[in-house]
Parts: C-alpha cells; structure tokens; sequence
C-alpha cells in the first residue's frame, strides 16, 4: 500500500501529521479534507473536569465532514447508569486553523463551558466513572469513547447551620419554622454546575441573589412515631426562591405529635433544581416542647 492510500484510509493516526496532503487531494487548499475517498474519524475526544461535577467536551474530526453534522453525546455514570437520552449538540464541528494558519481539521466544542443536557442545563455529575460516547450523526459506526473520573465536590454544609436557623423554642408560638434571612451558604464549596454558564455562578447560597435564579433547597421531615406528623405542604416542595422565613410545622400539629424525635434534613438544589443528597444535613429535636 502506498503512503498516500495509507494517509487517507487511516486519518485518526495521519491526519494530524500529514493533512495537508488529504487537504489539497481535491485539488483545493481549503483547510477541509473534503475527498470523499478520505474516512470520517474522531481523531481525539477530550474531557475535562469543571471543578463542580460539570465536565467540558471537545472533540477533533479528521475526514470529509460537512459543516451540517452535528454530533450525538450518550452520557453513562459508574454501573452502566445513562443519563436521560441521547444528546443531538445544538453545535455542529466548526473548522480550526492552527497559528500557522493550516488547518487542524474539525473541532467540535460545546457553546457552555459544561456539557449540556437535552434540557438545555448542564450534566450535573455524580462522583465517580464518566463515560462520554460521540458520534458523528447520520454516520452509523463514526464514534470515540472516553472516561473520566468526576471528583465530589463538597459544598461544607454542617448540622450546625441547620440548627442556628430552625425555630421550635416557645417564643415560636409552637410552630417549628426555618428563618432564612440570613439562610444557609457554603464556604468553600462550589454551586454544583456553577460554572457551567447556567445560573448563578459561585458558592451555594439559599436565599435568591437579586438579579440571578435561587439555587434553591427542600426540607423533609421524619419521626421515629411513624404517621404523626401533618407537614405544611408548601414546605416539602423544592423552594428556589428569596423567603424570609418557611413554616415546617403548626402549631396545632406540634400540639398533636405523639412523643418523639423529629429529624429536619435540609437539602440543597444545584443549579438545575435537583436534589443533592450527598451535601444534605439534618437536625434532630424532642417533641413535645418544654414551654
């Protein structure tokens, strides 16, 4: 086989070296390797981690690609688990020169810094094994696969928070409240998909920034006397907006708690509006109360 044919019956391996040779076999220096006689390849599939369970994509395409394709993302976790349906990018591979102004051939990179769902919100990760499949659409068999391993991204949140804002004394009238004027914040931990370009970007926070979507949090309660608590509905709803305060339990259903303990679990939400178990805290109290 002659080093021409090789050049372009195996682009993923020659493309990069030697494409100004696949670029001009059209008879055309164009930066586009537009031979049709040259396979489509995914010469290289990259992915990075944003540092808040997001992860970025990148993809270089070697071949005679069209401006027109799109490429076709399948997200799966640690133990097979996929991540909704097959993503269709919004974007479609762009052509990319080099400094020296030859071409490096199709570059695909998604518009958000982090990969998107179908939803338009970013992947908000679990911690562990991401595997990441693209394909090239309308090319069956034109696919790379790669991993990568997502690092938890604690948000720091303690017991103590909880308790500084949750009200059940008897100057609280018998209600069990939650004030959140000040609310709860992290310190150090990112807003899971903070810096996907969704949202607000930064450190989890509670209360609703002015101008910027709430990150949101939801509240559940347990008891060890199974079916004697009668929540206020509103309250075990996701809350993602600005509240000064969030009445847990009346009065009258305080008055009507058989002796227990009562668990209050204070979950946030990440930039999505979804639950983030792994950062949630609880706090645990006596009922009935000494007034």
């Amino acid at each position: 086989m002659g080093k021409k044919k090789r050049y372009m019956m195996n682009p993923q391996k020659f493309g990069q070296k030697h494409f100004e040779i696949l670029d001009n076999m059209d008879g055309v220096d164009d930066n586009i390797i537009s031979n049709s006689t040259v396979p489509k390849t995914f010469r290289t599939l990259g992915l990075s981690e944003n540092d808040d369970q997001t992860i970025s994509v990148s993809a270089q395409l070697f071949g005679s690609c069209s401006l027109d394709s799109k490429v076709i993302l399948t997200v799966t976790t640690t133990g097979g688990v996929q991540l909704g349906s097959q993503v269709v990018s919004a974007e479609q591979p762009g052509i990319a020169s080099s400094g020296s102004g030859t071409s490096a051939g199709f570059f695909f990179n998604t518009t958000l810094p982090a990969l998107q769902r179908a939803d338009g919100g970013p992947f908000v990760l679990p911690e562990g094994r991401v595997t990441v499949d693209c394909a090239l659409s309308g090319n069956t068999g034109i696919s790379k696969r790669e991993h990568i391993i997502v690092k938890a991204r604690s948000l720091g949140l303690v017991e103590s928070q909880l308790a500084g804002i949750l009200n059940t004394s008897s100057g609280n009238n018998g209600k069990i409240t939650l004030d959140m004027t000040t609310g709860i914040s992290s310190s150090f931990g990112p807003q899971h998909g903070s810096g996907s370009g969704v949202g607000y970007a930064g450190k989890y926070w509670s209360k609703r920034p002015p101008g910027a979507p709430g990150h949101g949090f939801k509240v559940t309660l347990s008891g060890s006397v199974t079916g004697s608590i009668t929540p206020v509905t509103a309250s075990l709803a996701k809350l993602t907006t600005d509240h000064s305060t969030v009445l847990l339990l009346t009065s009258a259903s305080v008055a009507a708690l058989a002796s227990q303990d009562l668990t209050v679990t204070y979950i946030p939400l990440d930039v999505n509006a979804d639950e983030m178990p792994f950062d949630s805290i609880s706090h645990t109290v006596s009922v009935p109360f000494s007034f």
